[in-house]
């Protein structure tokens, strides 16, 4: 909205300069204008800004070509704070286009720009997408490492959205390491600074995770709960992503309901929630699809095989695999893999098909021991408590100079007491010998008024004898 009125007001400036239709001709107008002026200040700025659009349309390799074309500019008049910015962008172009090696690539060179011209903030940011990718392709310490590294700038400048992003990215994590219940504490931490700060997008993000991990608790009441509310917040913030995912929560959610109607030989009510389970997954795609979220189109495929393969169509089922195991190929995440082995196991189980069932199940024993292991969860339990006692440990430094400042401001309370007491003193002392001459003086004049007029009275005696 922002840019948009920008544009307006740039085309109002300028006149029949320009003529435009749209903000991407706008832009491109203004761009050639800069270029033409050499003003190479405005030429990066405008084209971040075409980027931007072009990114928001999910024109990805548009937005990294312009990206590419500022940094260049950025780089030749040493603009190093508009170089940390662009490279953080294209670490962004790059992760939504799914090419994660690129965009950690970017990410990473943030941190070779002169520290003094990036906020910490930024770099914070790109530490947590290093942890986010991380996660993705299933390098669970590294990702642990980079989420602490950012936690503990969000904690030094008291960013309290920032630190909750951190929250939910470490609940994710443990979610995916099975560590459900600490999974549960993070995300709830998240809700409740995002819920004090009214940041609706992240909120519904927290009830959308609280109702995943509800579920892996067994908790299916509460987890149908937040599933509804998430699912109500993204319909009125027509947050198209909050919807996608929502959808595909509530999909699952009739699902379970389907496999116990199932389970109790109730015919009519399993078709039924499945048929409803099945035209929910298909929403969730589509939206998926129309916003190239190849992770998330990820987990829905996987979800819906498995919808398929309760309904006992097989050949649906392999299908939506082999499209999950495709996409899956593209952003080579280890997690999303041991999904799709999962998968294949349990559907050539059912068919009878046992050598392809070990095969994937060698498979999957395989990657889970590189993913999901005793040794890694004990490494972040390490690296956790290591954190914690490493802040622990700084909060009693801090203490300790309060104290010390403390005693200091004690001692001089002391020194202004004993200077006041001395004033005070010195006050009385000066009051009372004031106050004696004062009475001295009093009563010296009163002598000397009785002594004057003992003297005239001598006077008249002595001029009434002479008188005589």
């Amino acid at each position: 909205m922002r840019l948009k009125f920008k544009v307006i007001f740039i085309l109002f400036l300028l006149g029949n300069s320009i003529q435009a239709s749209t903000i991407v001709d706008s832009l491109t107008a203004i761009l050639q204008e800069n270029i033409n002026r050499n003003d190479k200040n405005k030429t990066i700025e405008t084209y971040q800004e075409l980027g931007q659009v072009h990114a928001e349309s999910n024109d990805y390799e548009k937005a990294i070509e312009l990206y590419e074309e500022s940094i260049i500019l950025a780089k030749e008049i040493n603009d190093n704070k508009a170089i940390g910015e662009i490279l953080f962008k294209l670490g962004e172009a790059y992760r939504s286009n799914n090419d994660y090696p690129k965009a950690l690539e970017n990410y990473f060179a943030i941190s070779e720009v002169d520290s003094t011209q990036v906020t910490a903030s930024l770099k914070a940011h790109s530490f947590t997408k290093i942890g986010g990718i991380y996660q993705a392709l299933g390098k669970v310490d590294q990702s642990f490492s980079y989420q602490v590294k950012a936690l503990k700038i969000y904690e030094d400048s008291q960013d309290s959205l920032g630190i909750s992003r951190i929250y939910y990215s470490l609940g994710t994590l443990f979610y995916y390491q099975g560590q459900y219940k600490e999974s549960l504490n993070y995300y709830l931490k998240c809700k409740d600074i995002c819920d004090k700060l009214k940041k609706e997008k992240q909120i519904y993000a927290c009830l959308e995770a609280l109702g995943s991990v509800f579920d892996k608790l067994e908790d299916y009441e509460k987890s149908a709960d937040y599933t509804r509310q998430s699912y109500e917040l993204a319909k009125k913030l027509n947050y198209k992503k909050g919807i996608a995912y929502a959808l595909g929560n509530l999909a699952t959610d009739k699902k379970k309901a389907g496999d116990k109607a199932k389970k109790e030989n109730k015919k009519a009510l399993t078709i039924q929630y499945f048929n409803e389970a099945e035209k929910l997954y298909l929403e969730s795609i589509q939206l998926k699809e129309e916003m190239q979220d190849v992770w998330g189109l990820t987990g829905s495929l996987n979800l819906l095989s498995s919808l398929y393969q309760a309904m006992g169509e097989h050949e649906k089922a392999k299908i939506n695999i082999e499209k999950t195991e495709n996409l899956v190929h593209q952003i080579n995440s280890n997690v999303r893999m041991m999904g799709v082995y999962q998968r294949y196991i349990s559907l050539y189980r059912e068919t009878n098909n046992y050598d392809l069932a070990l095969n994937y199940m060698d498979k999957y024993v395989s990657l889970k021991d590189s993913v999901m292991n005793d040794k890694i969860a004990e490494e972040m339990g390490q690296s956790k408590n290591r954190y914690e006692i490493e802040k622990i440990e700084s909060e009693i430094v801090l203490l300790k100079k309060e104290n010390e400042l403390f005693e200091t401001n004690k001692e001089l309370q002391k020194l202004q007491k004993y200077i006041f007491s001395i004033i005070a003193i010195f006050f009385m002392v000066a009051c009372y010998i004031i106050s004696s001459r004062l009475k001295l003086q009093n009563t010296n004049n009163a002598f000397l008024e009785e002594q004057n007029k003992e003297i005239k009275i001598q006077n008249l005696e002595l001029q009434d004898t002479q008188d005589q």
